[in-house]
């Protein structure tokens, strides 16, 4: 039998540290229930909005007009992510 006091708090911070999860698809891959996006959710119960971003990038490279578009989306993405 193990004797002591014991505690739990509703809300726990695991690192202070600014943490980006990045996340890169095939469009023809079904993204629900992906390992990326649970990782998200439950990071989040312990990670602050300002220190944990997480962004999906779901991509067809089979037009050059499709490679644009996510040229186009991971840049500004980019440029958003520095600010």
């Amino acid at each position: 039998m193990i004797q002591g006091d014991y505690q739990l708090t509703a809300s726990s911070q695991v690192v202070a540290e600014p943490l980006l999860l990045l996340h890169f698809i095939l469009a023809s891959i079904d993204p629900k229930g992906n390992p990326a996006r649970i990782s998200a959710e439950l990071l989040s119960g312990f990670l602050s909005e300002e220190s944990f971003v997480y962004k999906e990038f779901v991509f067809d490279l089979t037009t050059d007009e499709l490679v644009e578009k996510y040229i186009y989306e991971v840049a500004t993405a980019t440029r958003n992510l520095e600010r």
